[in-house]
């Protein structure tokens, strides 16, 4: 597969603004139409992007607290956390919650505060959120802050425990879903 990139590597893909097949595989598009993808192509993404932030966080350096929330993180993929703990009096998050982040994305730090917007969430029939989905091939972070504990019947956020991991299993239900470069995978 990796040879097969490699010499289609300058080939020009039309339904991605005539991007090189190369350029489009290290890009952050969310999905690359192309006949590879029968071979691997979308996978070998997906698992190229998991071990890069695997390796980034490897040496990385985290207080103790993010430390001890590594492994759950890695295994869980969600953690549940005290909000008064990780803001700023001013209510912007603090440097816990920077380094929290941090980890957890696999990124350096950032001199830019971090700062929480208030959106509302308006629910519309048929809303294609509604249904469980994978957002992109590579890590996305989400943080949902509630302003009061939910229930089960107020419809919280759901997800799949350990989902933001390459399991067999989800790696043979991406492959179906990829080797086709169906339209709506776009």
């Amino acid at each position: 597969l990796v040879e097969a990139v490699a010499r289609e590597a300058h080939a020009v893909i039309e339904g991605m603004r005539r991007t090189s097949l190369i350029d489009a595989v290290l890009s952050a598009a969310r999905f690359v139409p192309h006949a590879l993808n029968d071979r691997g192509l979308h996978l070998l993404r997906v698992l190229l992007a998991e071990r890069m932030g695997d390796a980034r966080r490897d040496v990385g350096h985290y207080s103790a607290e993010t430390h001890a929330l590594r492994r759950e993180w890695l295994d869980e993929g969600i953690l549940t956390l005290d909000f008064d703990k990780y803001v700023s009096s001013q209510g912007t998050g603090n440097d816990l919650l920077a380094d929290l982040l941090r980890m957890a994305s696999a990124t350096p730090a950032t001199e830019d505060a971090l700062a929480f917007a208030e959106r509302e969430v308006v629910h519309v029939q048929d809303d294609p959120q509604y249904a469980l989905h994978v957002d992109t091939f590579h890590s996305v972070i989400k943080v949902w802050v509630y302003d009061a504990n939910v229930t089960i019947d107020e419809g919280p956020m759901h997800f799949v425990r350990g989902s933001h991991r390459s399991s067999a299993h989800k790696l043979e239900w991406l492959y179906r879903r990829t080797r086709a470069n169906a339209d709506d995978l776009q």
